[in-house]
């Protein structure tokens, strides 16, 4: 009898340490998942800030490689106006407190929000044949209707209420340039002569991120994971 008690009894302490332990996984597992779920989380917005400046990076190539277009030669007659020079292709100017503005030029029927152009003045190249429409647009970070800070496009330069936004979760965009006339990068302020321009580097500060870090504002390599830098040439610079 005394020994089917103590069996019993073992019996009954294991299955309280039984019943404890999986209590303790279980905490264990439901502090996991918790923690996991926090980092997810504090993860996801600055996976997709990274996503969102990457495509901005790769927008903002395209609209600077095409900054000039190609000078026309001698004008044909004056029934046919050639399409003029675009000079200067680029130019930059404060943004507030959103870093810097950008101005392009260049010739296409599509302007900086990919929006087909129909009218508009007429042009010609040597050969009397219609030449594409003259862009003028702004690029610029701003803070959008949402209150979200976003990297903004004024096609043909026709002020704020026409610019949209083109990607979310940008903060600020820095500038420096290489001139024709030095191998040293100039800040916006150090560029007297725009013509000179023959590559732009830019420095797109995403959220979370800090100005200090981009190159213009004093910052150097190794750069933080929420700020982006490109470096691209003007593919008609004189």
């Amino acid at each position: 009898m005394r020994l089917a008690q103590l069996k019993y009894g073992f019996m009954l302490v294991d299955a309280c340490i039984a019943l404890a332990l999986a209590g303790v996984i279980t905490l264990a597992a439901a502090g996991i998942y918790a923690h996991a779920s926090a980092a997810r989380t504090a993860l996801e917005p600055a996976l997709q800030a990274r996503t969102n400046g990457s495509a901005a990076m790769t927008w903002l190539g395209g609209q600077l490689r095409q900054a000039g277009a190609l000078l026309p030669p001698a004008t044909v007659d004056a029934a046919h106006p050639l399409s003029p020079p675009l000079q200067p292709a680029l130019s930059a100017e404060p943004a507030g407190i959103s870093g810097e503005r950008l101005l392009i030029r260049h010739e296409s029927r599509t302007d900086c929000l990919g929006s087909s152009r129909a009218s508009g003045q007429l042009y010609f190249d040597d050969t009397r044949e219609p030449a594409l429409l003259t862009q003028t647009n702004h690029i610029f970070v701003s803070r959008t209707a949402t209150g979200g800070p976003s990297l903004m496009c004024d096609p043909d330069g026709s002020g704020p209420a026409t610019a949209q936004a083109f990607a979310a979760q940008i903060e600020a965009m820095y500038l420096r340039f290489r001139l024709r006339s030095s191998a040293a990068w100039q800040g916006r302020a150090a560029v007297s002569n725009w013509e000179q321009v023959q590559a732009v580097e830019v420095c797109l500060v995403l959220t979370g991120g800090r100005a200090s870090a981009c190159p213009s504002q004093g910052g150097s390599s190794p750069w933080p994971p929420r700020v982006l830098i490109g470096v691209f040439a003007l593919r008609n610079a004189a």
